[in-house]
């Protein structure tokens, strides 16, 4: 028996595993761009940031494992990728001069943005960021939000005892409101036992509010859009494929709504909002696809 068919597909394995890009979208969805495309699909990206004239981004690239983590920045116009040393969690200054970062077994530390004069600057916390005030970072020590003047060395707490009390433990994730008055962060809550999105304000003494609560993951990654009015994160829903982007509306009380003009196509590790608000980065594994099977000759 002979069979025929004008085309054959073939469906991969659902175990199949895609390499990692990191690659540019426009707002609207449309020109979708890979700027790195890994070789390997043991290799991991993560944490991608904007320069603040948003010729670059800088991301995190590890074998799996975050104690290779490499920081390394890519050129968007050309896609020319610059590696710049050790470390994880990437920041740049507001004048883009510099970049802030974490290290396992090092601490966090600071680096011109072409990774020369690399300083480290605390042996204890993870996730710096700088503050819109070029002399100020922020970190996490694990149960606090911490203040560090970069010139003193002089390090302050954000928290009450109180505040300090409620939580079990403060993540990584840091990121700062566009008018530069308020932090999105991701904690453990004490009495729940759930993670949370909260949101501190600086100029206001008042206990951070709860955005979401019940994260399935620490290390989910945030960002703020460029109005300050919502915060783009990634959201693994039962049933999903995976992580999806999604926006919360930081003021207005309701569940998080789909990034309708995000990829369909992949699973979002991590993301961030260009300054002029028209391009949105991301850390993805795309799905694999059924494809058409291309026969050898007889």
């Amino acid at each position: 028996m002979r069979l025929g068919a004008d085309e054959l597909n073939y469906r991969p394995p659902e175990k199949a595993t895609m390499p990692m890009t990191l690659s540019i979208f426009r707002v609207d969805g449309s020109e979708l761009r890979d700027l790195v495309v890994l070789d390997d699909s043991t290799e991991r990206i993560a944490s991608p940031a904007w320069s603040p004239d948003d010729l670059f981004i800088a991301f995190e690239q590890f074998p799996g494992d975050v104690d290779l983590s490499r920081i390394k920045k890519v050129k968007v116009e050309g896609g020319l990728v610059t590696d710049l040393g050790a470390g994880t969690v990437p920041d740049f200054s507001s004048d883009g001069k510099q970049i802030a970062f974490s290290a396992r077994n090092e601490g966090i530390g600071i680096m011109n943005s072409d990774g020369s004069e690399r300083r480290i600057l605390e042996r204890h916390g993870w996730g710096l960021i700088w503050s819109p005030n070029p002399s100020e970072l922020f970190f996490s020590n694990y149960r606090k939000l911490i203040r560090l003047d970069v010139s003193t060395g002089r390090q302050t707490s954000l928290f009450s005892d109180t505040v300090t009390n409620e939580l079990t433990q403060v993540f990584w994730n840091l990121d700062w409101s566009p008018d530069g008055q308020r932090i999105a962060f991701n904690a453990m809550d004490r009495s729940s036992n759930k993670r949370q999105l909260l949101v501190t304000s600086l100029s206001k003494p008042q206990p951070p509010k709860v955005l979401l609560s019940g994260l399935r993951y620490s290390h989910v990654d945030h960002c703020w859009s460029p109005d300050g009015n919502r915060i783009l994160i990634q959201i693994d829903q039962p049933g999903s494929i995976g992580r999806q982007l999604f926006l919360l509306d930081v003021d207005q009380a309701g569940a998080p709504i789909p990034l309708s003009s995000a990829p369909s196509d992949r699973i979002v590790f991590g993301a961030d909002w260009s300054h002029d608000g028209k391009w949105i980065a991301i850390a993805s594994q795309p799905i694999p696809q059924i494809r058409r099977w291309n026969a050898p000759p007889e």
